[in-house]
């Protein structure tokens, strides 16, 4: 038996390919209610978008849910580049699926492993281990600026960034403090 959303889903591409777009938008939008880590949907939102923010917002979530999607990389490394054409008034989705793969669904990102490889990082070299830590949390909070989705675990990677950076400068005064004691 055919799930809710999959027949949403081929109703709006249905639609779609009868040039109906605001009723295929209000379908995938339903079924994104249904459920809105569906990667289906998300990607069909990319396609039939009302304005550029909205099609912005499907794409991240659609890569936000699977980083590995292709459909989402190529939109987003267009979008990137700026070099995804706006939308017009009246866009020819024409013979283009509405439909996408199912994926995993790995919605928000998930930091736990990045926070994992970074404190290994810390551990071996701690200049590397800075870098990784200061990398993953401008990612997490570009993602979250961009998307509006609050990401996981990103509270490890500032707990790291907070005992491997505040730590050390913290010894480093009270050693500094503590050799001018000993020179008085």
């Amino acid at each position: 038996m055919m799930n809710p959303n999959d027949m949403l889903l081929e109703r709006a591409a249905s639609l779609a390919d009868m040039g109906q777009l605001g009723e295929a938008r209000s379908l995938v939008k339903e079924a994104l209610k249904n459920d809105n880590r569906d990667a289906e949907a998300w990607y069909a939102l990319t396609q039939l978008a009302g304005s550029d923010a909205e099609r912005r917002k499907a794409i991240y979530q659609l890569w936000a849910i699977d980083p590995n999607h292709p459909e989402a990389n190529y939109l987003l490394d267009k979008l990137k580049a700026g070099t995804l054409p706006p939308l017009d008034s009246s866009p020819a989705l024409g013979s283009r699926k509405v439909k996408a793969e199912k994926h995993y669904e790995a919605y928000p990102k998930d930091y736990m492993m990045s926070a994992i490889a970074t404190m290994l990082a810390y551990w071996i070299f701690w200049v590397i281990g800075l870098g990784m830590n200061l990398y993953y949390l401008n990612e997490a909070r570009r993602l979250e600026q961009e998307t509006g989705i609050q990401q996981e675990h990103v509270g490890c990677l500032k707990a790291l960034a907070g005992f491997y950076i505040a730590l050390p400068i913290g010894a480093i005064i009270f050693g500094l403090i503590l050799v001018a004691l000993i020179k008085v």
